[in-house]
């Protein structure tokens, strides 16, 4: 007899997917907040989009501790575009 459980590859294959989609959310939100920020210049921007694509997990933690000042983006500020 087979002792293979076909339902364990699904489960690994529902994890990955998980963690594949928990990393492109992490990725995609970053680096909406990196270009939505207004006290850093182009250049530095593409920096920390290029530090969060290659460290993800790294990247958006530094980016939330060092890079993104409280009270810079517009919604924090409330400050509405035009």
């Amino acid at each position: 007899m087979d002792e293979h459980d076909p339902t364990l590859p699904l489960a690994f294959d529902i994890a990955w997917m998980a963690l594949v989609l928990l990393w492109l959310i992490l990725v995609v939100s970053t680096s909406i907040s990196v270009l939505r920020a207004r006290h850093i210049t182009t250049p530095a921007k593409i920096a920390w989009i290029l530090l969060v694509l290659a460290l993800p997990v790294l990247g958006s933690l530094l980016w939330l501790l060092i890079g993104n000042k409280p009270g810079t983006d517009d919604v924090a500020s409330g400050h509405r575009p035009h």
